[in-house]
């Protein structure tokens, strides 16, 4: 009998956790696109930054095929694009809808190679 509840409350809680998980998962927004250069091409390993207005920094990465995607709650957003041999790209004040799916293509102009990317947990700047 013992052994009956203690299986019952260990369900009850990952029921309530798991439920905490989705509803969290189900509250963010879909971001994602395409990194291009200025021939078309798709660049891969392209360094993105979301930056919140409290100033959280949420990174991610372009994969293989040029692409990135993230997750994040509503709201407004400094996007910031950077790789090495391009000119670094900047979107201020992009607006974020609350669950909602939206993409935002980009396209890199060969530039002055870069060596520093802000990532700017408690504003400090890490070189890579």
């Amino acid at each position: 009998m013992k052994i009956m509840q203690i299986l019952v409350l260990v369900f009850g809680l990952f029921v309530v956790v798991n439920a905490q998980n989705v509803s969290e998962r189900l509250e963010k927004s879909n971001l994602s696109g395409t990194v291009f250069d200025e021939t078309g091409a798709v660049i891969t390993q392209t360094k993105v930054a979301f930056t919140s207005k409290t100033g959280k920094v949420f990174n991610t990465v372009t994969n293989q095929d040029g692409i990135y995607q993230i997750e994040l709650n509503e709201g407004n957003y400094l996007i910031e694009f950077y790789k090495e041999g391009f000119k670094p790209y900047k979107f201020e004040n992009y607006k974020l809808a609350f669950r909602s799916k939206m993409q935002l293509d980009v396209s890199l102009d060969v530039g002055a190679m870069i060596d520093t990317y802000p990532i700017r947990s408690k504003k400090k700047k890490r070189k890579i």
